[in-house]
Parts: structure tokens; sequence; C-alpha cells
């Protein structure tokens, strides 16, 4: 069989399950900001290579032998497609600005705070918009945080 059989359930839950739940984060999905100098380079060079991930797979073939890695193989490729469900699931439900986001700032209430940060903890929103000040010192995000941006 060929290795495309495999980008199957990739591609039911991206394009069929996304439009199933919401039409316009399709749309969403597929959008990019807009570019300019190298960033249009990067933006071709990144088309080109999901084009190839979708034709490549066309050429390779796939063999199965019912070892303990292709168990182990069977294993991850779902544990991937239950967190590909879960993550399409919360992207096509995003507030009226297109991201699920938590606004934390001075006069909100400590216990508003504590709930909007361990919603943000738990991944219900993806952006959580606030300054190192409000937050305190005690708040630790290092395990949910990948990327901070700070404006001064």
């Amino acid at each position: 069989m060929t290795a495309f059989y495999l980008l199957v359930s990739f591609l039911f839950i991206r394009f069929i399950f996304l439009s199933l739940l919401d039409r316009k984060a399709t749309g969403r999905a597929a959008h990019f900001a807009s570019m300019q100098g190298k960033e249009i380079i990067a933006y071709y060079l990144y088309q080109l290579s999901t084009l190839m991930l979708l034709i490549v797979p066309f050429f390779l073939k796939v063999t199965l032998h019912f070892s303990s890695f292709f168990y182990l193989g069977l294993g991850a490729y779902l544990l991937g497609s239950v967190l590909l469900f879960l993550v399409i699931k919360d992207f096509a439900n995003p507030d009226e600005k297109g991201l699920n986001t938590i606004l934390v700032y001075g006069e909100t209430p400590k216990q508003d705070r504590e709930e909007l940060i361990n919603e943000f903890r738990d991944g219900a929103a993806q952006v959580l918009i606030s300054n190192p000040n409000t937050l305190g010192e005690s708040i630790s995000l290092h395990q949910t945080v990948h990327d901070a941006v700070y404006f001064i």
C-alpha cells in the first residue's frame, strides 16, 4: 500500500471535521498575514514543502509487519490523531477576534484572575494578555508558555 493512506485521517480531521464544526474555521486555517520581503520567500518554501508532503507519500510503499514496533507506531499514530482532533475542536471555537484570548489586568478581581490563568494553563485559550507586574512573581507559567512577547 502507498504511504498516502497514512495521511487520510489527518486530511479528514484537518478539512472535513474542521468544516463540519465551523465553515469559517477552514478559511482561518488557510489565512496568512500580509507578508513582505524575505517572508514571501519563506511562504513559498512552506507551500512547496506542504505540497511535497502530500505528493511524496504516493511514491512510498508501506509494508506491514505486525511486530512490537508496529503496535508502538500505531499507538503513536492514534495518539497524534486524537491530539490533532482536540486541537482542531478548540481552533473551531475562537472568540470574535479569531483567537481564544484571556486578558488579565490590574483591576481583574483575584478570584477571576486565578480562574482565567487556570483556563490558560488548561489550554482553553491560546493567548494570555497581561504584564509581569500584574501577574506577579507568584504565578508560574513555565510549563504552559512557549513564547512570550513583551512590549515596553
